[in-house]
């Protein structure tokens, strides 16, 4: 029996490999990108999988206007984003911290779209395979390229070591970060 991925232009690891042989766009690219996406739920839902590095399925369907909330901490004002975390064994829910200080252009673009909602309003009311269409169509990105960009930049321009790492990806541990990380020679001369 054929999977539904194999009948359609939208398998979700059907670009990795032609993508991660391109030039990694920078943060700075990421904002371009947002800022010129017209339909504000698409350009919601780009922002939201770059910031949270979320996965498809814990941004689609479930996450609520009211599951974004500005806290303050330590002298920061932060977004925080409480959101499934559906691979790990034991913790089924994460907080995303994004700080305004550092995103604060793409959570300005973001709340076009927060406006338009209820609080009790799901964000994004469709599937992962209508998500994959809209990425696809948007960007020429699968979704997951987005979260491997968003992990790559966490560690390569915000000093995120491993353990932040594994928090902020909702990973059981260290191991799939070989995975995503999107680092090329000129990276590392950069650090160097």
């Amino acid at each position: 029996m054929a999977r539904f991925w194999d009948s359609t232009n939208y398998k979700p690891w059907g670009l990795q490999k032609s993508l991660s042989k391109q030039k990694i766009p920078h943060e700075g690219d990421i904002k371009v990108i947002a800022a010129n996406l017209k339909n504000l739920r698409t350009r919601a839902l780009f922002i939201l999988l770059y910031l949270t590095a979320g996965r498809v399925s814990e941004l689609v369907y479930e996450l609520k206007k009211k599951d974004l909330v500005i806290q303050h901490k330590r002298g920061r004002t932060v977004l925080l984003i409480n959101m499934p975390n559906l691979k790990h064994r034991k913790r089924h829910f994460k907080d995303i911290p994004v700080p305004l200080d550092k995103e604060e252009a793409l959570l300005e673009l973001l709340n076009h779209y927060l406006k338009t909602l209820q609080d009790n309003e799901v964000l994004f009311n469709f599937g992962r395979i209508r998500s994959y269409q809209i990425i696809r169509q948007a960007t020429g990105w699968n979704n997951h390229w987005i979260r491997h960009l968003r992990l790559t930049h966490l560690v390569l321009n915000h000093d995120f070591n491993e353990q932040l790492l594994v928090k902020f990806a909702g990973w059981t541990n260290s191991l799939p970060a070989r995975a995503y990380m999107e680092i090329r020679w000129t990276d590392i001369l950069d650090k160097y």
